[in-house]
């Protein structure tokens, strides 16, 4: 998103793969799979799939001791006196074009607006004492109304 259609490559035709190391072994099967049922990565998961397929790009990323991964972590803690000033790249969360997430969390407030209802509502939670707790009453699950 911050090289996007001023990229070098962007006026080429073909493939980019872009390769990276993380010292957080997750993140590499996430990527690999582009699969997860965790709120907020399957969204971010979503809007990175959208970006590179949109660059035609691919992102592989690596496995790395995490001492062979200082500088990255030095990064995430704001701690820049290693790095050369004059190539930071200054980014506002507010301007990037995201082009999925802005949609998605539109329907995630929704959703969970209407799960905050159920949970305080006298006539959702009172018939079924699990819909409190966002549980599936044990009459109603699968397992029990269609054994195979």
């Amino acid at each position: 998103m911050l090289f996007g259609t001023e990229a070098r490559w962007g006026c080429k035709h073909g493939r980019l793969v872009l390769s990276g190391f993380t010292d957080n072994s997750s993140n590499a099967h996430l990527i690999d799979k582009y699969l997860s049922v965790k709120f907020p990565v399957s969204m971010v998961l979503m809007e990175l799939s959208r970006q590179l397929s949109d660059l035609q790009s691919e992102l592989q990323l690596h496995w790395i001791p995490r001492e062979q991964n200082e500088q990255s972590d030095d990064l995430s803690k704001g701690k820049f006196d290693a790095f050369d000033p004059k190539k930071r790249i200054v980014v506002d969360l507010e301007t990037l074009p995201f082009k999925v997430i802005p949609k998605l969390m539109e329907h995630a407030m929704k959703f969970d607006q209407e799960i905050q209802l159920r949970r305080t509502s006298k006539s959702g939670a009172a018939g079924h004492p699990d819909l409190s707790l966002g549980k599936t009453p044990p009459a109603e699950k699968l397992r029990l109304r269609q054994p195979w």
